[in-house]
């Protein structure tokens, strides 16, 4: 028999978001803090920023990326991690797109991402987006932060 306190919990994802605007980075912070389960938010700034996050020891379980970002734009370092990830026989990470840009659907295709958010997006939106890559449950009971 196992004792309770010899059961070590789940680990919770971890999620990356890039963004060189600390406002974005926060708005997404509490759009998961609201809706979703707890979750593991690591954070970057630039592309260089999302190449090592990708890379560190644990990998994040998804990363959201803007596309403009000042030193290296995110598609950069999406064509630069899929390029790592390639060869050094990674498992594919997903990756989400988000930007302003109208052709940012375009952009997902070429420097191979897996889904993009349209900015301004919605709360439940980005929710659910998380929520299918990660598996994290809804909050129960009614969202956090009303």
């Amino acid at each position: 028999m196992t004792e309770a306190s010899d059961v070590t919990p789940p680990a919770r994802p971890v999620v990356a978001v890039v963004d060189d605007h600390e406002l974005n980075r926060r708005v997404i912070r509490h759009i998961l803090d609201r809706f979703l389960e707890p979750v593991d938010i690591v954070e970057g700034k630039s592309g260089f920023d999302a190449i090592e996050l990708r890379f560190a020891d644990p990998s994040p379980a998804m990363m959201i990326i803007n596309g403009e970002m000042p030193g290296m734009w995110g598609q950069d370092a999406m064509r630069e991690i899929r390029r790592r990830e390639a060869d050094e026989g990674l498992p594919r990470m997903p990756i989400v797109f988000e930007s302003a840009d109208p052709y940012a659907a375009e952009k997902v295709l070429l420097h191979d991402a897996d889904l993009w958010l349209d900015r301004p997006f919605s709360q439940p939106q980005v929710a659910a987006v998380v929520r299918f890559i990660t598996k994290v449950p809804c909050r129960t009971g009614g969202t956090r932060g009303g």
